[in-house]
């Protein structure tokens, strides 16, 4: 049926058009008002986001700001509490640090869960408040944040490097102890087996522990890999304490660490998980010490130099030689220069005790290597193959006296010099010298100032009114001893003719002659910008003058045998070059118990460092029968800390431990000293690695 539209439905229809364009318009008002609204509030997300980035910022440079004055052996004081001020793009940012006074050099046990747990630090607890505004008085955002600043004494730890560290021993080793690395950690024994493994209720021979370590914790920043470094190899026996006990027994489960194929490889996330947290891969790095804390006259209040109890110098610069081109010995102030009241006092005690003090002198340019006691003309042991000639050959090498020890000496002591003019120190005072010493890694002469540090220490204990310092300091823990050479590029690594290198030699000092029964033992610490020599037992100690808390500090660390000294004409300082073999350096049993820190070669290719296995720097054969298993036997307890590759010193590890003449390796009885453990019984001046922690945070937007 056809229907014809009235007017009535033509207006019903218009407006029903009308009301449907107004609520269109009412919802394209609403998109937009909508828009607008949204486009404002990520405008002022966006705004309030950075304000707290940037507050943030403020926090973060405040806690890194402690970090570094930690770093340098201070505690913020004063002016470190003042609000600071700095401007990230178009925002102001301040901040503002306070101590929490319960929580200032408390000493903690480092609790689970966080990196190092079980370790003792030094903690300082601090809050921070940062703000920032976009425009002035306008603050945007307040952030507050509670951190932790912990010193971790790095002595604590069986080995701590601050790079790579590679365990690669040949024959069997095994180790206990905290070990860390600032990088990769490699793993592999050329032959036999390396265990590392904790120290039970029960563990017993052979695998000797040297106290209670109840667990094992090996840590780095980097990964593990299972093989050699140099090379891509896996061989040997790598077995590792997992942290559990599954019988009971005291001791905790071991497990083997396999090789993955025939050559290197990184050991994978699932295999470290099954020794259920004794190895920890992706540590945060640990900052450190920086080597200014270790230079000759360093100006930094909290260097070691400055430090010191004692400096003594061995001033080997050309146009300091006296007229009789003799080289003095002296104590230096804090500036470096000559301290003349504290050298008049050494004096005394050079000239009561000769021979406790000597240097090493430099031969002639075209000494040759000698075989003593021939000594042919112009070699190193001819009296006339030095610029300032000896009387005879048999003083070249004279013997050095001791307290400690009777010596059979056929050619007499080391006997005191009389100086004349030219020198820094007054005419008239003595310095006393011996031969040459060539290291063969360094394919050089080493002017060396030699020390019997017993004998000195004995010494100043009665010494009266010619004390060079007072016997049981404690200011730093203990006696921090700094001991150096200067001479022709001695500020890095020399470049003469003969090539030389310089050198620091600690000797007869089985006990360090302090006395027993003492409440907070003091110890000594000795600090060498140049290399360092340890030569024979050391702190050893008797019933009277027991163990003390000892370190030495150098460029490298370099270890003599008890056999060096020798008998009648067996003396080892005269071996030279390739002159005579291993077969007559022979090594003896030595004990040293001190922690290390020096520094190591780092593997470049298939130029190995040597590894931890070589720390130690060797000048003798400690297997005469040249097989590599040994025949004496280095006993030791400390720490090994190695904060980079060496300053001075360029010598490269050898790929045969044979090659150059240079050593055949000890039977290495090496552990950590537990006591170590104990913070009263850390060597004086122990460094320290710093972690920061923050524990509570704060947000407050306007």
């Amino acid at each position: 049926m056809n229907r014809t539209r009235t007017k009535s439905e033509g207006g019903y229809a218009l407006v029903a058009v009308m009301m449907v364009m107004v609520l269109l318009l009412a919802a394209a008002a609403a998109l937009h008002t909508g828009t607008l609204a949204d486009t404002s509030l990520r405008g002022a997300h966006q705004v309030a986001t950075a304000g707290f980035y940037a507050a943030e910022a403020g926090v973060n440079r405040g806690m890194g700001t402690y970090r570094d004055i930690f770093l340098q052996y201070r505690v913020p004081s004063g002016t470190d509490f003042n609000q600071n001020t700095f401007t990230l793009g178009p925002r102001t940012v301040s901040y503002q640090l306070s101590p929490v006074a319960a929580h200032q050099g408390t000493t903690v046990t480092v609790p689970g869960g966080r990196q190092f747990a079980g370790l003792s630090a030094t903690e300082y607890q601090y809050t921070a408040v940062a703000n920032s505004q976009l425009h002035s008085g306008d603050t945007e955002v307040n952030l507050g944040t509670q951190f932790n600043v912990d010193y971790i004494p790095l002595f604590q730890f069986l080995t701590f490097f601050n790079g790579d560290l590679e365990v690669t021993p040949s024959p069997a080793m095994t180790l206990h102890g905290p070990m860390h690395s600032n990088g990769n950690m490699y793993v592999n024994d050329s032959s036999a087996t390396l265990q590392i493994l904790d120290c039970g209720s029960t563990y017993a021979a052979p695998n000797y522990c040297p106290g209670s370590i109840p667990k094992v914790q090996i840590s780095m920043v980097g990964n593990l890999f299972r093989g050699r470094s140099d090379s891509s190899s896996c061989t040997g026996t790598v077995t590792i304490a997992k942290l559990t006990d599954t019988n009971h027994d005291g001791v905790l489960d071991t497990q083997n660490l396999a090789c993955s194929g025939g050559g290197t490889s990184q050991v994978s996330a699932s295999t470290i998980a099954t020794y259920l947290g004794a190895i920890q891969t992706g540590h945060a790095r640990i900052a450190v010490p920086g080597p200014e804390q270790f230079t000759y006259a360093s100006a930094d209040p909290n260097s070691y130099w400055q430090h010191s109890d004692l400096r003594l110098v061995l001033d080997m610069t050309q146009s300091h030689r006296d007229t009789n081109k003799l080289y003095a010995i002296y104590v230096a102030d804090g500036s470096g220069n000559v301290d003349a009241a504290s050298t008049a006092k050494l004096q005394v005690f050079m000239g009561a005790k000769p021979g406790r003090i000597f240097y090493n002198d430099l031969p002639k340019v075209n000494a040759t290597a000698g075989t003593y006691p021939s000594c042919a003309s112009n070699t190193h042991c001819d009296f006339n193959s030095y610029d300032a000639p000896f009387a005879t050959d048999a003083e070249v090498y004279a013997c050095y006296g001791a307290d400690l020890w009777a010596h059979a000496c056929t050619n007499g002591d080391i006997t005191n010099k009389t100086l004349t003019s030219g020198t820094l120190v007054n005419s008239g005072y003595v310095t006393a010298r011996r031969g040459g010493f060539w290291n063969n890694r360094e394919q050089a002469w080493v002017g060396m100032l030699n020390v019997n540090l017993h004998d000195l220490l004995a010494w100043n204990r009665t010494a009266g009114a010619n004390q060079l310092f007072d016997p049981d300091d404690t200011t730093d823990g203990g006696l921090v001893i700094f001991l150096s050479v200067i001479g022709d590029g001695s500020a890095g690594i020399p470049n003469t003719n003969p090539p030389r290198r310089y050198g620091v030699r600690v000797f007869g000092s089985s006990d360090l002659d302090f006395p027993s029964g003492m409440a907070d033992p003091t110890g000594a610490t000795v600090v060498s910008d140049q290399a360092i020599y340890v030569e024979g037992n050391y702190n050893v100690g008797t019933v009277a003058h027991p163990w003390m808390p000892a370190s030495f500090i150098g460029d490298t660390i370099n270890v003599l045998s008890e056999g060096w000294k020798g008998t009648g004409n067996t003396r080892n300082d005269y071996q030279a070059r390739l002159a005579l073999s291993m077969a007559t350096r022979p090594a003896a049993d030595t004990r040293i118990n001190a922690a290390f820190l020096g520094g190591v070669d780092k593997t470049n290719g298939t130029d190995y460092s040597g590894g931890f296995e070589n720390y130690p720097r060797f000048h003798e054969s400690w297997d005469t029968g040249g097989a590599g298993g040994g025949s004496s036997t280095l006993t030791y307890r400390g720490s090994f800390v190695s904060l980079g590759i060496p300053v001075h010193n360029n010598g490269r590890w050898p790929s045969n431990g044979n090659a150059f003449n240079m050593y055949n390796p000890p039977v290495r009885a090496w552990d950590f000293d537990v006591s170590f453990m104990d913070t009263k019984l850390l060597p004086p001046m122990t460094p320290r690695a710093v972690t920061v922690e923050q524990i509570l945070f704060t947000e407050n937007f306007r």
